[in-house]
C-alpha cells in the first residue's frame, strides 16, 4: 500500500514545525540564536548627555543606573574658541574648567565581547569610567587611544554606560575641544 502526500501539505508541516522549535528556542532562554552580534560605535558628532562644570556633579554620575535627565543633551565634539563645535561651550571659558559627559550603550553579552578600544581628543586631563568602574587617567592634554578589553569584566548583559570627565588645561584659555571616541566588538 503506497500512501500518498501531496507536496504542499509537507511544506506547510516543516514550515510548522521550523516556527514551533524556533518558539520553543526563544522562551527557552536561548534567544542569543535569535540575535546577532553587537558592535557599539560611538564616534564625534554621536548623542551625550552632558554636565559643565559650574559644581561638581552629583554623586554616582558616573554609574548606569543615575538619571541623566535633567543633564543636557548634545552632540560630542564640545568646545569653543577657534574651529567648529557641534556643541558650543560658550559660557565655560573663565567660569569652568571641566565638563562631564556620559552615554549609554547595549552588550548583548559580556562574554562575548573581545574587544573594547577608547579614544579621545581633550585639551587637558580626563578620567574615563565604564559602569562607575576608572578605566583610565590621563593628565597630558594630548589624543590618546587604549585597549579596554580587559574592563569587559565590568559590562552588564544590556545597559552600560560610558562617563567621560574632560578638563581645560586652563580655565582661560581662548580654546578647548573635547570628543570621546568608543568601539566595542562582540562575536
Amino acid at each position: 500500500m503506497k500512501i500518498k502526500i501531496p507536496i504542499k501539505k509537507i511544506g506547510v508541516t516543516l514550515n510548522l514545525v521550523f516556527f514551533f522549535t524556533f518558539v520553543i528556542l526563544i522562551f527557552s532562554g536561548y534567544e542569543n540564536y535569535a540575535k546577532a552580534a553587537s558592535n557599539v560605535h560611538i564616534t564625534e558628532g554621536d548623542q551625550w548627555s552632558y554636565f559643565t562644570g559650574t559644581e561638581e556633579p552629583p554623586i554616582q554620575w558616573n554609574y548606569v543606573d543615575f538619571n541623566d535627565s535633567k543633564w543636557l543633551k548634545g552632540r560630542s565634539g564640545f568646545g569653543y574658541g577657534m574651529g567648529t563645535y557641534r556643541t558650543l561651550l560658550s559660557d565655560m571659558k573663565g567660569h569652568y574648567q571641566t565638563v562631564y559627559v556620559r552615554r549609554n550603550f547595549m552588550i548583548n553579552s559580556p562574554l562575548n565581547v573581545t574587544d573594547i578600544s577608547f579614544s579621545l581628543i581633550c585639551n587637558g586631563p580626563f578620567v574615563a569610567y565604564i559602569n562607575g568602574r576608572e578605566a583610565i587617567r590621563n593628565s597630558e592634554p594630548v589624543p590618546i587611544q587604549i585597549d579596554l578589553t580587559g574592563f569587559a569584566e565590568v559590562l552588564h548583559k544590556g545597559n552600560n554606560v560610558l562617563a567621560v570627565q574632560c578638563s581645560n588645561a586652563d580655565i582661560n584659555s581662548d580654546k578647548f575641544y573635547f570628543a570621546p571616541f568608543f568601539d566595542v566588538q562582540e562575536q
